[in-house]
């Protein structure tokens, strides 16, 4: 039995015409990523060990030669050390150091999810979140 038949088709149709544009871990252009508002939120462990890698919530399809740029916010006081998600020439993920407030790392013709993780030098870490 398929969905059409259980629905019926009018059922189906205004489905359709209902739903969201943007679900959670869609697959979006570049630019429709930022416009999206698409990120997540990162915990930097304290004394230098990297907190668990904190993936966004959208999926971006990159193109030769593209970058992909990460907005980097420190909630709350204190310090952070972030690496970025980023695909080597040859399409290998690879972390990046970046800059916490902006900063971009290779991405080129990748289909994948932009990630950071974090670490901080301070007794108790800190959050860190991200916009892409």
């Amino acid at each position: 039995m398929n969905i059409v038949r259980v629905l019926g088709a009018v059922g189906f149709a205004s489905m359709l015409v209902s739903a969201p544009l943007m679900l959670d871990n869609d697959v979006v252009s570049p630019a429709a990523a930022q416009a999206a508002g698409c990120g997540g939120r990162a915990w930097a462990a304290p004394l230098n060990q990297f907190g668990p890698v904190a993936d966004s919530s959208c999926s971006v399809a990159g193109h030769p030669g593209y970058e992909m740029c990460y907005n980097i916010k420190i909630e709350g006081n204190g310090l952070a050390v972030v690496h970025a998600r980023g695909y080597d020439i040859n399409g290998n993920e690879q972390w990046y150091s970046i800059p916490t407030s902006y900063g971009c790392v290779p991405w080129g013709n990748s289909l994948a999810m932009p990630a950071i993780k974090a670490t901080s030098p301070n007794v108790t870490g800190v959050f860190v979140s991200f916009s892409h």
